[in-house]
């Protein structure tokens, strides 16, 4: 399921290119401004470096947030972190989606922190209930 549509990713797309045809001057600033009007989409975007401050931020909140619970009701045990880890990767899912649902951003660093530390944590999640007899195997 998707949830950009096709044509704003495409218009996301083609404002790149515009921009980099009037870098490299085969588009004049005022043709530039125009053809950005046209493709103006509804989603909320920021620069790289901003991007890369809210998704280190937003990594940083939600590892303190997973660790914290895990002291605060002393969980103990791999079955029960590995809870912890599902319920937390499903809580960063919802959260992802309704960042992005609600809020239209795209690219934003919050949303893709949120997106990186689902499939962390149910990776996680997922080693810590895997056999250990399988471990060994691996281990030799």
């Amino acid at each position: 399921m998707r949830i950009y549509s096709q044509n704003d990713e495409e218009k996301i797309r083609a404002q790149g290119l515009v921009r980099e045809w009037q870098r490299s001057g085969l588009l004049q600033e005022s043709q530039a401004a125009q053809i950005e009007t046209e493709l103006g989409v509804d989603l909320r975007r920021t620069n790289v470096f901003l991007r890369l401050l809210l998704f280190l931020f937003t990594t940083l909140v939600i590892t303190v947030a997973a660790l914290l619970i895990t002291k605060l009701f002393h969980v103990d045990g791999d079955v029960r972190v590995a809870a912890v880890c599902v319920f937390g990767g499903t809580l960063c899912l919802v959260t992802a989606e309704f960042l992005v649902r609600t809020f239209h951003l795209y690219r934003f660093g919050v949303e893709e922190a949120f997106a990186v530390a689902f499939t962390t944590l149910v990776t996680i999640a997922a080693g810590l209930l895997a056999p250990s007899k399988f471990a060994r195997e691996i281990s030799g």
